[in-house]
């Protein structure tokens, strides 16, 4: 029993995690402050605290307001779902530690960061400097031989995608990626060390071409569509931080 408490608190962890980056995401897409109580998107009334508990209250209310019927968005049970079983899963992989709770918050940044980009064609500033933060104070405690290379990082990666932005507005006449994608590719490096960064840019533009196609030959994209690059940048993070060695050998970081 005393080995299944820190998993489990973990996943309830997770599952509040999932609950709030829900909410907040949903709160930045629609410009409305990320403060004050939950309220429901039609009648405006108080979510009573049986409603904020996860998934759990979801079910008993039927997934609907309890004042005015609305029917409550299914992405909030399951990205408290997804937070919960990332949350064991980080568990399992660094064991019930500050670690797994550390990649929990980051993991779950990056979610929002890339599901705000996918529904709006926009990365928010706020996020991304709430995820350096939480990544400054474990290297400043817990990391500081690592320091050096993820300031290198975040520095290379955004000036990285700065200059390539800047030149594709030179030579096309418009903006091909955004000044967003360019702050997004700074946090990843501050997150994983500069040598993280070839292998990041490869898997993104390599999983982003391989989707763009699957798209255009489904007719669900033109050449001309605008097509977010966050959510690649978010998966070639997925990858990378599944096999670090494996892609640093591939590139000869190593």
């Amino acid at each position: 029993m005393t080995e299944i408490g820190p998993f489990a608190f973990l996943g309830f962890l997770g599952l509040c995690l999932g609950s709030f980056a829900a909410t907040s995401a949903l709160r930045l897409e629609q410009g409305t402050s990320l403060w004050g109580r939950s309220r429901c998107d039609q009648c405006h009334k108080p979510v009573s605290p049986l409603g904020l508990f996860p998934v759990l209250g979801f079910l008993i209310l039927k997934g609907r307001c309890p004042q005015c019927n609305y029917k409550i968005p299914p992405v909030y049970p399951l990205t408290e779902l997804l937070a919960g079983a990332l949350a064991i899963g980080l568990a399992f992989v660094y064991g019930p530690q500050i670690e797994a709770v550390r990649w929990l918050f980051l993991g779950l940044g990056l979610l929002v960061i890339s599901w705000l980009d996918f529904r709006t064609t926009q990365i928010y500033t706020g996020p991304i400097l709430v995820l350096i933060g939480i990544q400054s104070l474990w290297l400043g405690m817990l990391a500081p031989q690592s320091l050096i290379s993820c300031l290198i990082g975040l520095l290379a990666g955004a000036g990285l995608f700065h200059w390539v932005s800047t030149a594709f507005l030179a030579l096309r006449g418009k903006e091909g990626l955004g000044q967003g994608d360019a702050s997004l590719l700074g946090l990843l490096g501050f997150l994983f060390g500069w040598q993280a960064l070839l292998p990041l840019v490869f898997l993104s533009a390599f999983s982003g071409l391989l989707i763009s196609l699957a798209l255009l030959g489904l007719q669900r994209k033109s050449l001309s569509s605008k097509v977010p690059f966050g959510p690649y940048l978010v998966l070639a993070a997925v990858l990378y931080q599944a096999a670090p060695q494996l892609w640093g050998q591939l590139f000869h970081l190593y």
